[in-house]
Formats: structure tokens, sequence, C-alpha cells
């Protein structure tokens, strides 16, 4: 799983203090920071780093203008089908409405579109057949 971890507004962290937290939780890193103070540091990881996002998010919380995006990307080798989430904080705190993921697509997809297309025309409560492709789609199926 590759993953891009962006910190802005956090002049006083440095690309050294971010490669050398993350050590042992990404591998393969780089990381850098731009003419403007922008962190950068990428990676990979076997799985979501949720260690390394939490350690940066820690850093973060007593900067109120830091602004931290947790870019994750992932393949057919990392999960059933690709797709990426994007995980943005302020000050350490989520910030869930500028989060986002992308790409999860629900191992019946053709079938529960058919279901709704199929309800669409008669055959079947288009409510349940609806809600089951959304629920799908966004991962909150139960």
């Amino acid at each position: 799983m590759g993953q891009t971890t962006t910190i802005t507004n956090a002049p006083d962290l440095t690309a050294e203090q971010l490669a050398e937290l993350a050590d042992g939780h990404v591998y393969d890193t780089t990381a850098w920071t731009d003419e403007d103070g922008t962190h950068h540091v990428q990676g990979n990881s076997k799985w979501m780093p949720d260690e390394w996002v939490a350690a940066v998010v820690s850093l973060t919380e007593a900067l109120p203008e830091a602004t931290t995006t947790v870019d994750e990307e992932w393949d057919t080798r990392d999960a059933d089908e690709p797709g990426q989430t994007i995980s943005r904080y302020r000050a350490g705190a989520l910030l869930s409405q500028a989060s986002q993921v992308n790409g999860l697509v629900p191992g019946d997809l053709p079938t529960a579109i058919a279901n709704v297309r199929a309800a669409l025309a008669g055959d079947g409560d288009v409510t349940e057949s609806v809600t089951w492709l959304l629920d799908g789609l966004d991962g909150t199926r139960v």
C-alpha cells in the first residue's frame, strides 16, 4: 500500500523528524520539505499504517494551524479492488467532511445494479435494492 503524508503550516517540524517517526511504520520512506515549508513523507506499508498516522496526528495536535493530509492507495495486491483513502486533519483532529474514500467496489456490484434496474422496472422493491447498492458502495452493509 502506497502512502503520502503532507503536513502544512508546521514550521517547527522537519523532514528529518518525520522520517525518523515513520521508521518502523512505513518502509521505503522518502521525506522532504518544500521551499514553502510543506512537509512530505512517501512510503509503503503492508497494511494501513495506523500507528504512523496516529503518531503524526499526535505530533500536530499542539499546532493549531497544522493541516495533515494522509493519502493511502492500494491495488489488487493489497485488496480485492484498487482504491484510495484521503484523510485530512487540522491540529490533530479529523476533518471527516474533507476526507474521502475512492474506488471501493462491492464484490456484487453488477448484481446490485441489475437488482436496482429490475426494481425500477417494477420487479422488486426499489428502496431495498437501492439501499443494498448504496450500502455496498460506501462500505456500511451489515
